[in-house]
């Protein structure tokens, strides 16, 4: 049997969220919700470092991911690395000029 129709017609119309992973994120901020205190006591007990990968691990959960961008024109990018490697250079009381020009 030949297919008919296009291949919008398959599926949840366009915009409309999916019923399991909207589940999902609720019954797991009702999770976090729910241990708040101890999650509290547990992320105090950790060292520095492991503290922080922690926090950015669960944020990945609830923050939108950032996309990398990419400079396409190479005369900026070199601009760009030359202003950079001028900056670490510099004393820091020569900062504010060097960044200013």
């Amino acid at each position: 049997m030949a297919f008919r129709g296009t291949r919008n017609d398959l599926g949840r119309p366009k915009g409309v969220s999916n019923k399991v992973t909207t589940k999902i994120r609720d019954a797991f901020s009702k999770l976090i919700e729910d241990n708040l205190e101890g999650l509290d006591s547990d992320l105090k007990s950790l060292k520095h470092s492991e503290r922080i990968k922690f926090i950015i691990d669960l944020a990945s959960f609830i923050l939108p991911k950032m996309k990398a961008l990419e400079v396409t024109n190479n005369d900026v990018s070199e601009n760009h690395n030359e202003l950079i490697n001028k900056l670490i250079k510099i004393p820091d009381a020569d900062f504010k000029k060097v960044y200013d020009e």
